[in-house]
């Protein structure tokens, strides 16, 4: 999806000759590539058994996503290419190749919820009422 986020905002750049900012296909390619590294993380993430995967205490989440510079200073400018994506996706043909078969979210606005969830309120303390799960399919 942030692929196509970067086509669309160059495509909608050059037929529109436009300088707008909001598009900006640099930022979803830095989106892309940070959702890249993300998934690369994560599938380091060392699994010792397939039956009881990788469990760590909710603060994880946190000491992971710094080490992608993602942290309480960084999240709301994340969340907002986030956001922008989401909505040049849906005026792209109202979205519907980008949404899941049963109408569901885009993968994209899921992760956006994720990150707002993780720094609402600015803070961690939350964390400690959850714990960070992988699991091998």
């Amino acid at each position: 999806e942030a692929k196509s986020c970067v086509d669309l905002s160059i495509r909608r750049r050059d037929i529109e000759k436009s300088n707008d900012k909001s598009c900006n296909p640099d930022n979803f390619a830095i989106l892309r590539a940070l959702l890249l590294k993300l998934e690369k993380k994560i599938a380091e993430v060392p699994i010792e058994s397939r039956e009881l995967g990788f469990t760590r205490p909710g603060p994880y989440i946190y000491e992971l996503l710094a080490e992608l510079n993602v942290t309480n200073d960084t999240a709301d400018m994340l969340i907002g290419i986030i956001e922008e994506a989401v909505l040049l996706l849906e005026e792209d043909g109202n979205g519907t190749e980008h949404k899941g078969s049963d109408g569901t979210s885009s993968r994209l606005e899921t992760m956006g919820d994720i990150l707002r969830l993780l720094f609402k309120d600015g803070g961690i303390s939350h964390a400690k009422y959850y714990r960070v799960h992988v699991q091998e399919r």
